[in-house]
């Protein structure tokens, strides 16, 4: 309540008022919603985030019980081990800098970069839930789990930043719109997924398998959905990349106020 009152007191309105809609629209935001859905630059982003958000809200849904039920570790001990995996979360949204800066990578090149590490950590955990080390407790069993885990959450970061900018870009008129089809998708998804974890761990099964399994489906629909729905960008001729070259080499040459307002625009 006090955070709700200081923003609506201290945090102004970033959108100028000759570009602010006059009034809440049902029709409006409906519209906005139908265009957003047959827009693939939206959905290769809004898709797959629900899809891999939703995997990770596997392991939040069931952690508690695997590792308290079938590993037998104390609630102290469970705290340490779930800050852990948020651990890896922290550490993939600031990688994100460093990969794009660094490695001079697109956002779809980083997301996929995201898409490829959180697959195969997934898989991995597929493949381990049909062997004995995810059916009966061990240390080595505990330590598997739990770096697969934090690594595929390093990869889930990667690609939670880029697809939260990403989806909005395209719409700066539907932005919030955007932001609002995007969080339901994922929220719908977790629900979805919590309901199911739920009716998994009622048959009395705590082991890992289970779960794994589920992660494992639900990060290759994700990097799928992604192949399948990300918009393809003819190669331009190259005579087109001649011309592109050479017009940035002469932008280089503009004042800088200049330059950044045709930036803005």
């Amino acid at each position: 309540g006090l955070i709700l009152l200081s923003s609506f007191h201290l945090l102004p309105e970033s959108l100028p008022k000759e570009r602010r809609q006059p009034k809440f629209s049902p029709y409006n935001l409906l519209h906005s919603v139908c265009f957003l859905m047959r827009r693939r630059d939206f959905l290769c982003w809004a898709v797959p985030e629900a899809l891999g958000f939703s995997a990770f809200f596997v392991w939040i849904a069931t952690s508690s019980y695997i590792l308290q039920g079938f590993y037998g570790i104390s609630v102290a001990t469970f705290g340490l081990l779930y800050c852990l995996c948020f651990l890896g979360a922290t550490a993939g949204s600031f990688a994100t800098s460093i990969v794009r800066g660094r490695l001079k990578l697109s956002p779809h090149s980083t997301y996929t970069l995201g898409l490829t590490l959180q697959s195969l950590c997934a898989l991995t955990l597929g493949l381990l839930s049909f062997t004995p080390l995810f059916h009966q407790p061990s240390p080595l069993s505990e330590v598997v789990l739990q770096s697969v885990i934090t690594i595929y959450i390093f990869g889930r970061a990667l690609c939670m930043v880029q697809a939260q900018v990403q989806s909005l870009e395209p719409f700066p008129t539907r932005a919030a719109s955007a932001a609002g089809l995007m969080g339901a998708l994922r929220s719908g998804g977790v629900a979805t997924v919590s309901a199911l974890s739920g009716q998994m761990l009622r048959n009395g099964d705590d082991s890992p398998g289970g779960p794994s399994r589920a992660i494992c489906v639900l990060a290759l629909l994700a990097h799928g959905a992604y192949a399948l729905l990300r918009p393809r960008i003819p190669k331009p001729p190259a005579c087109v990349s001649e011309a592109v070259r050479a017009a940035g080499d002469s932008a280089s040459m503009i004042e800088p106020a200049e330059s950044e307002m045709t930036e803005e625009a």
